[in-house]
């Protein structure tokens, strides 16, 4: 009893200067603790005590907070940092949450208050920069084990690529590299929205050839992650045929080397292989296509206005390869090659059985994932799931 009266009278003697504007009785009989006095003013007194070597107070301070406000990441800091310098660290202070307060201290989230909605107290500055010498001096220290020398580092802000030193030996065993592998497990399989433009050919086998090679270009959109993506395909071959060829319409034989190529399918690719900066997949999906030979006018009519366009039409069936390399997180390059089993079937005119190879060039953006910033900021080398 005496050391909450002796904490409450710590924490609060700075606004009971409120008593002026708000009314004495209004202070003393308010039913529920102001967290946000004891944080603040837990921030200001914390590091006069510990420099003054008080840490009893110090001690009455952080356990004051931790059971009546809420626990957040300067809380978790300062717990941390004062057991290395006691020489009693140990992993039981804390808990899965480490990790998200870590990237709350590395500045790749915000630090959140979800009790209050509050701003940061105005003498969070004040506090950081305690905690910061307060680290640096403890990483000078040549006896600290590997945890220890992390949190001595990371608070110290010497913490670029820190977390890339969990996946060593030396910390094999430890909570703190199993919550560490917990998390990116879990947002190593993000999914996004990807979109591609692509340039490239149609090349027919067998008597299909006798339409010959094709300008092709290409554009999709669809689902994107590191290993699996789905993509919605639209593709236009075009330029005529190197070759006439006939086609039946309507018990009449016509002539041409007209040539349309469409194609609206949808492919997968699962990534074989991988390594930091590119990735081999193997590409399967299934679509219509379509070639356009003959004009279609509508003989009731005097003018002379296109009606419709003939076209030859099969399911497509295709298999392939293709390989990516990243430019950045969001843009990648890639090459595809794929085999399309094609059905064509030109009753009355020429042959045109056979099937395509389509080769592809093109670029890939994606969007913004929460997943993969998250990735980014726990120093995770993609050549594990990319």
């Amino acid at each position: 009893m005496k050391k909450s009266i002796f904490i409450l009278a710590l924490l609060f003697a700075i606004p009971m200067v409120r008593a002026q504007e708000e009314g004495i009785g209004e202070i003393l009989n308010r039913n529920v603790i102001d967290c946000y006095d004891v944080v603040n003013n837990s921030y200001a007194l914390l590091p006069n005590y510990y420099e003054e070597s008080k840490m009893d107070t110090v001690q009455m301070i952080i356990d004051y907070w931790k059971e009546n406000c809420h626990f957040n990441e300067r809380l978790q800091r300062i717990i941390i940092l004062k057991a290395i310098d006691e020489n009693n660290f140990s992993e039981e202070l804390y808990d899965e949450y480490i990790i998200d307060f870590l990237l709350q201290y590395k500045g790749s989230e915000s630090v959140y208050y979800p009790s209050f909605g509050l701003n940061p107290p105005a003498d969070f500055q004040k506090f950081d920069k305690f905690t910061q010498d307060l680290a640096y001096r403890l990483s000078e220290q040549n006896d600290l084990g590997p945890l220890e020398k992390f949190f001595a580092d990371f608070y110290s802000n010497h913490y670029m690529n820190e977390f890339k030193r969990l996946y060593g030996p030396e910390f094999n065993g430890t909570n703190l590299q199993a919550y560490y592998f917990e998390d990116i497990r879990k947002n190593k399989t993000f999914g996004a929205l990807g979109y591609y433009f692509a340039a490239g050919m149609w090349a027919p086998t067998s008597s299909l050839n006798t339409l010959g090679i094709h300008p092709r270009t290409s554009f999709g959109m669809g689902y994107y992650s590191p290993n699996t993506t789905v993509m919605l395909d639209f593709g236009v071959a075009f330029l005529n045929s190197a070759n006439y060829y006939n086609v039946m319409y309507k018990d009449s034989l016509y002539r041409t080397k007209r040539f349309s190529g469409l194609y609206l399918g949808i492919t997968a690719e699962q990534k074989i292989i991988g390594s930091s900066r590119s990735k081999l997949n193997l590409l399967g999906g299934f679509g219509y296509e379509g070639i356009g030979t003959i004009k279609i006018y509508d003989e009731q009519c005097d003018c002379d206005g296109l009606d419709d366009i003939h076209y030859l039409n099969t399911i497509n069936l295709n298999l392939g390869v293709g390989a990516q390399i990243y430019l950045s997180d969001y843009m990648n390059l890639f090459l595809r090659s794929k085999y399309n089993f094609l059905f064509f079937n030109n009753e009355g005119g020429t042959d045109l059985s056979g099937n395509t190879i389509t080769v592809s060039i093109g670029a890939m953006f994606t969007g913004y994932s929460y997943e993969r910033n998250r990735l980014r900021a726990l120093d995770y080398n993609r050549a594990n799931s990319w």
